[in-house]
């Protein structure tokens, strides 16, 4: 993941992510293990004047592990709190 180029690659693959995809992704990324609610991750990624839905968010995550493939499984939902990113 290259923050400044706005790049995400496996392997030797490019994945393209949407603004709001890479945003998760490098909160996850920079809070690995640590449990982020959905009202974190909506303000964080969304912006605090977000009016929608704070399960809009689910929607941005669920497009996220399918982009990431077998690595999405690797964010991980804590019933009633939100989500966390785990390393292998």
């Amino acid at each position: 993941m290259c923050a400044e180029s706005h790049t995400v690659s496996i392997g030797r693959k490019e994945i393209y992510l949407r603004p709001k995809e890479f945003e998760l992704l490098r909160l996850f990324l920079t809070k690995k293990g640590k449990v982020l609610t959905r009202e974190f991750l909506t303000e964080s990624v969304l912006g605090y004047e977000f009016l929608g839905d704070s399960r809009a968010m689910d929607a941005h995550i669920k497009n996220l592990r399918k982009k990431l493939g077998k690595n999405g499984k690797r964010i991980k939902t804590i019933i009633g709190v939100g989500y966390k990113f785990i390393e292998e």
